[in-house]
C-alpha cells in the first residue's frame, strides 16, 4: 500500500492506544489554538511529523487525562497525490477486520459530491480481560477533505472527533449512541474547519 495511505489509514485508529502527553508539542500545522468545538476549547497536547508528507495533531480539553480521555479532536494532513477514496476504503477494511474479536463494530459512510468531502462515522470496542464485558467503547467521526493549496500542492485534511467511555460507563454510552447517533456526525460535518496555513 502507498506509504501515504498506510499512514493516514492506520494512524487514525486510537482504540487501545491512548494519547501520550508531552510538554510543549510542536504545532507543525501552525493552527491557531485552542480549537473551539461545541463551545469547549481544545488544546494541542500531542503532535507528530514522521516524514515530509504527514502531520498529525491531537487536542484535549483542559483537565482531560490523555490516558483516559473522554473526547479528543484530531487534525491530520497528508500532502501529495493521495486517492481519498482509497484512503477511506482502507480504513473501512481495517474496521471490518475487527469484527472477529471485536464485539461492537459499526460504521456509516456519507459523501458530499459538491465538496468532495467524505464523512466516516464508526464505533469500536475493546473487551475486558474477562471477556464478559467491555473495557472501552470508542466512537469516531472522521471528516476527510481533499485540498489543493495556492501553490498547487495537493493532499488530504482530516478533522476527527473521538469519544470514549470506560468500564461500567460503556452501557450508558452505547445506549446514548442509539438515541443520538446523528448529532455528532452533523456537528462534525458542519464544523468550520480550523485554518491550516500550510494548505492555503
Amino acid at each position: 500500500m502507498n506509504t501515504y495511505l498506510s499512514l493516514l489509514a492506520a494512524s487514525l485508529f486510537l482504540l487501545g492506544s491512548p494519547a501520550q502527553a508531552q510538554p510543549g508539542p510542536a504545532n507543525y500545522l501552525q493552527v491557531p489554538g485552542p480549537i473551539l468545538f461545541k463551545g469547549v476549547p481544545y488544546h494541542l497536547t500531542w503532535s507528530s511529523h514522521p516524514n515530509s508528507t504527514f502531520y498529525k495533531q491531537e487536542y484535549l480539553s483542559k483537565g482531560e487525562n490523555p490516558n483516559a480521555f473522554k473526547t479528543m479532536l484530531m487534525l491530520d494532513v497528508v500532502t501529495g497525490h493521495v486517492d481519498l477514496n482509497q484512503v477511506v476504503a482502507s480504513k473501512i477494511a481495517e474496521i471490518n477486520q475487527q469484527n472477529g474479536p471485536n464485539p461492537l463494530v459499526k460504521y456509516q459512510l456519507s459523501k458530499q459530491p459538491a465538496t468532495g468531502e467524505i464523512l466516516l462515522d464508526f464505533v469500536m470496542s475493546q473487551p475486558a480481560p474477562d471477556g464478559r464485558s467491555l473495557q472501552i467503547v470508542e466512537r469516531n467521526v472522521y471528516r476527510y477533505k481533499p485540498f489543493t493549496s495556492a501553490s498547487g500542492q495537493q493532499g488530504v485534511l482530516l478533522f476527527g472527533v473521538c469519544q470514549r467511555s470506560y468500564g461500567s460507563d460503556t452501557s450508558l454510552f452505547v445506549a446514548s449512541l442509539k438515541q443520538n447517533r446523528t448529532a455528532l456526525s452533523a456537528e462534525v460535518a458542519q464544523f468550520r474547519l480550523p485554518s491550516v496555513p500550510m494548505i492555503k
